[in-house]
């Protein structure tokens, strides 16, 4: 199957942890999360174009990219192209939120539209940065692809978990039986 790929614009929120109200109800600590899912679902959706979601294991790769601070730039004529950074804005997003809380409102949102179930994902790949020239408008690139697995050189499954050998990759099972035959042969 091919990638899946989109850019849902938007401020990124994090899902935080959820609150205790009362009557065995939960409601998000932050209150920006819900509709920054729905707006990653809609783009989700249009990506997808009626396809079903993807079953087996996949790999999702997120570049947040976060609103610049009016504090980051240089005011009056020195801002001929509006991203005239100061000497001393940051290049990188190294603050509030947290890349792990913004990916986990992502593999939230995309659940029953991208995957069935975000148990799905084995791999994330995350980044945060500000937003700049190449990319102005703040919200999430996605990638998602069918996990890479290799195939053990032993038994020829999925090697998900695998020992890399001079042969190439073992799996748990193989590698596993393949230590024990050493233990055999040692006087």
């Amino acid at each position: 199957m091919d990638e899946i790929v989109f850019f849902a614009a938007g401020t990124p929120a994090p899902q935080g942890s959820k609150r205790h109200v009362g009557g065995g109800r939960l409601v998000e600590s932050s209150r920006q999360v819900g509709p920054w899912r729905a707006t990653a679902r809609r783009a989700a959706l249009e990506a997808m174009s009626g396809q079903q979601p993807r079953t087996g294991p996949l790999e999702v790769y997120l570049r947040f990219i976060m609103p610049r601070p009016e504090g980051h730039l240089r005011q009056g004529r020195a801002q001929t192209d509006g991203w005239r950074l100061l000497p001393s804005a940051p290049r990188q997003h190294t603050g509030k939120p947290d890349v792990d809380k913004l990916v986990r409102a992502i593999l939230d949102a995309l659940t029953g539209v991208c995957w069935c179930d975000d148990a799905q994902v084995v791999a994330v790949h995350a980044e945060k940065t500000y937003a700049y020239r190449a990319t102005p408008t703040p919200g999430v690139h996605a990638i998602i692809r069918t996990a890479a697995t290799p195939l053990c050189v032993g038994c020829g499954r999925n090697a998900y978990s695998y020992r890399q050998t001079a042969d190439g990759p073992l799996c748990v099972d193989c590698a596993l039986g393949d230590e024990l035959a050493d233990e055999d042969e040692e006087p």
